[in-house]
């Protein structure tokens, strides 16, 4: 099952949008510091008796919009360990590609076209970034998550985190948007330059972070 048709099943169920149930989780006091998938997926089978697959993607969609943080960990490699690393880095990014360009695939040829725009867009602006499958959806690695993009069937979502939305708040103010999202309508031009200032921002972001914990 696609992410798009977790999602429409949850609302055919519940009757509830992500957001609604965002307000909900708000309400009951469950977006706080050390919130976790584990008490989402809790809650959401004690109240709506959703599955934990269905669960997930409501996780994923908290996740993507900023609506709860991500604890980053990291390990260091050497010798053999950083070799093995590499290699295993590389192969993770052919597969990427792969699981990307199958997921384009499903789409209609017109959504097809404006998915592919956005891949070559974010390429363009991060030429170093590994693509991936992330939360069901083609993302954008670099020191961490650096961007995603979805389809769906009226829009292209774009989601480059809550910093990559508040620092363009203006630029994106015409389209719908979220803490850490923004919607594009399929029947208007992709703000194109928008994406790449926005990727360009998101890798200086990722790179800062990268040399802050390096220096710790």
């Amino acid at each position: 099952m696609s992410f798009q048709a977790y999602i429409d099943n949850i609302k055919t169920k519940t009757g509830k949008s992500p957001e609604d149930l965002k307000k909900l989780a708000q309400k009951k006091g469950l977006l706080k510091e050390g919130f976790k998938a584990s008490d989402l997926v809790k809650w959401l089978k004690e109240d709506f008796d959703l599955r934990h697959g269905h669960s997930m993607a409501i996780w994923a969609t908290f996740k993507m919009n900023g609506w709860v943080e991500e604890k980053a960990t990291s390990r260091k490699a050497t010798g053999k360990k950083a070799i093995d690393k590499k290699a295993e880095n590389k192969q993770k990014t052919e597969n990427g590609k792969e699981l990307v360009d199958k997921y384009i695939a499903g789409f209609p040829k017109p959504t097809q076209a404006l998915l592919e725009k956005m891949r070559s867009t974010i390429k363009k602006a991060a030429p170093k970034a590994e693509e991936t499958i992330g939360y069901g959806i083609p993302t954008f690695k670099l020191n961490g998550n650096l961007v995603h993009y979805a389809g769906y069937e009226n829009h292209i979502g774009f989601y480059p985190g809550a910093g990559g939305i508040a620092n363009f708040q203006a630029e994106i103010s015409k389209y719908k948007n979220a803490k850490g999202s923004v919607q594009f309508p399929i029947d208007k031009p992709l703000p194109l330059a928008l994406v790449i200032a926005i990727t360009k921002f998101r890798v200086t972001q990722n790179e800062g972070k990268a040399k802050t914990k390096k220096g710790k």
